[in-house]
C-alpha cells in the first residue's frame, strides 16, 4: 500500500475515534458565574409562607447578579440554609430575567427561565451549610454574556410550612458588597432591599451549541449510533485500501 494510501485510511480511522470522543468533549467541567460567600454573613431569616406567599412571610428570597464575558449553560445554585424542626415539601432555586437597575431596584420578572430539580426540605439540618440545587437536561438555561439575571430560592408549593416548621437562609445585613442586589418574596410579589445581600453561588458551563448529558437515555443512544456508523466505515475502508496492496 503506497504511503498516500496509507495515510488516507489513518486519516479514516482517526475521524471515527473522534466521532465517539466528541460527544464528552461538550461535557463542560462547572465553574463559578457568580457568588457572594457565607463568610459576609451576618444574620439569618426564616421563610414560613408556602410559594407564593399572599401575606407577610416570606416564601422566597435571592440576588441579582451580572454574567461576564463567557456564555454559560446554569447547572448549580447554592445558598446558606437550615431548617427549624420538621418543614415538609419540595423547594427549587429558580432563574429569572431581571426587572429595573441593577444594584439598585433590581428583581425577579417574567416566567422562570430555569428550574432547579426538587429539593425535599426537610433533608436541611439544624445548621447553617451550602446547600446545592442542581439544574439539569433543558433547564440547563443558557445565560447570555454581560446580562442581569435573578437566581432566588422558592419554598415549598405544597407541604408542612408554619411559624415553628420553616426553612431558613443568611445574608449581610451590616455591609454589603456585593455589586447585585437582594431580592424576596411576599405578599404576593417581589421586593427589593438595598442595604442586604443574599449568600449564594451560581455555577455553569460554558456554552456550546449542544451539551451531551451521558446521563440521558437519549443522548447516549445518539452517541453509539454515531460511533456504529463511523467506525465500521473507517475499518472497512481501511481494509480495502490494504487489499487493495
Amino acid at each position: 500500500m503506497s504511503e498516500s494510501k496509507r495515510r488516507v485510511a489513518l486519516f479514516l480511522v482517526l475521524v471515527a475515534a473522534m466521532a465517539l470522543v466528541f460527544p464528552l468533549c461538550l461535557a463542560n467541567e462547572e465553574v463559578l458565574v457568580d457568588s457572594y460567600p457565607e463568610e459576609n454573613a451576618d444574620i439569618w431569616f426564616s421563610i414560613k409562607g408556602l410559594h407564593p406567599s399572599v401575606d407577610a412571610d416570606l416564601s422566597g428570597f435571592g440576588q441579582c447578579f451580572l454574567t461576564g464575558d463567557v456564555p454559560y449553560n446554569i447547572t448549580t445554585a447554592t445558598f446558606h440554609m437550615k431548617k427549624n424542626e420538621s418543614p415538609t415539601g419540595m423547594a427549587h432555586a429558580v432563574l429569572y430575567a431581571m426587572a429595573g437597575t441593577f444594584g439598585v431596584d433590581g428583581k425577579p420578572t417574567g416566567s422562570p427561565l430555569a428550574t432547579s430539580d426538587d429539593f425535599d426540605v426537610s433533608a436541611l439540618t439544624v445548621d447553617f451549610e451550602l446547600v446545592n440545587f442542581t439544574f439539569v437536561g433543558d433547564e440547563q438555561f443558557g445565560m447570555q454574556i454581560g446580562t442581569h439575571y435573578c437566581i432566588v430560592y422558592e419554598n415549598p408549593i405544597e407541604g408542612f410550612i408554619d411559624s415553628s416548621n420553616y426553612t431558613a437562609f443568611s445574608l449581610d445585613n451590616s455591609s454589603p458588597t456585593h455589586n447585585g442586589n437582594w431580592a424576596y418574596y411576599n405578599n404576593d410579589a417581589w421586593s427589593v432591599a438595598l442595604t442586604r445581600d443574599s449568600i449564594f453561588y451560581v455555577y455553569g458551563v460554558e456554552f456550546v451549541p449542544e451539551v451531551k448529558d451521558l446521563t440521558d437515555t437519549a443522548d447516549v443512544a445518539e452517541w453509539l449510533l454515531f460511533g456504529l456508523i463511523f467506525v465500521p466505515i473507517g475499518i472497512i475502508f481501511f481494509w480495502a485500501v490494504c487489499k487493495r496492496k
